[in-house]
């Protein structure tokens, strides 16, 4: 039998010490990321994008516009909040994977700092 993880793994690496709104669904939200496997081998960051360096990355929350373990992850964060996540396969790409860079059946490591909501 299999054993799953229905949720990522989250763990905040810093909370300010004021949080006057956490994000919900529905939220329009604006936040870094850097992806990686599990061995360090980067998969995608807002840091080193050429087009876009240095810019956030924008969702609405809940909208299903990235992977269900990303959109677990940052939710009920505050402004200026930094968290780790662990991602299962089920909760990223899967046992389809996506491109050479994310192979069918991948743990994922994200950390990502939320900047706003809108």
């Amino acid at each position: 039998s299999k054993l799953y993880v229905f949720t990522a793994t989250v763990t905040v690496t810093y909370k300010p010490e004021e949080c006057d709104k956490q994000t919900k669904k529905g939220d329009f939200i604006k936040y870094h990321y850097n992806g990686t496997l599990l061995d360090g081998t980067p998969i995608d960051s807002t840091n080193f994008r050429n087009q876009d360096y240095g810019k956030t990355y924008n969702i609405v929350l809940g909208a299903n516009q990235v992977v269900p373990g990303m959109e677990n992850g940052l939710m009920d964060m505050c402004v200026g909040e930094k968290r780790r996540l662990l991602i299962p396969p089920h909760l990223a790409y899967g046992e389809r994977g996506v491109s050479k860079c994310c192979k069918k059946s991948s743990k994922y490591s994200c950390t990502s700092q939320f900047n706003t909501i809108n």
